[in-house]
C-alpha cells in the first residue's frame, strides 16, 4: 500500500519536470532556439545525470562550456527569464 503512494509521488514529480521541460522547449522555439537533452544511452548521462544544452541552428549557445549537456533545467529556466 505504501509503495503505491511512493510511486504516485515519484510519477507526479516526473510529470512536473516533463511539463517544465516542455514549457522551456516551447519558449526557446519561439525565440529561434532548441533545447536538447542528454541522449538516454550516453555515458554522460550515467556519469552526470540528465543535462541540457541550448542550440541555435547548428551552434551550441549554452550548456557546453566544460562538457556537453552541462545545464540543469533550473539553469535553462533562469536563462529564459533573463532573456525576457
Amino acid at each position: 500500500m505504501h509503495s503505491n503512494k511512493l510511486i504516485n509521488a515519484i510519477s507526479s514529480t516526473n510529470a512536473t519536470e516533463r511539463n517544465r521541460e516542455r514549457s522551456a522547449r516551447r519558449q526557446l522555439s519561439r525565440l529561434g532556439f532548441r533545447l536538447e537533452k542528454t541522449p538516454a544511452r550516453s555515458w554522460l548521462r550515467t556519469e552526470y545525470g540528465p543535462g541540457y544544452q541550448i542550440i541555435e541552428g547548428n551552434i551550441v549557445v549554452a550548456g557546453c562550456f566544460t562538457r556537453q549537456y552541462e545545464m540543469t533545467l533550473e539553469e535553462v529556466e533562469a536563462r529564459l527569464l533573463d532573456s525576457n
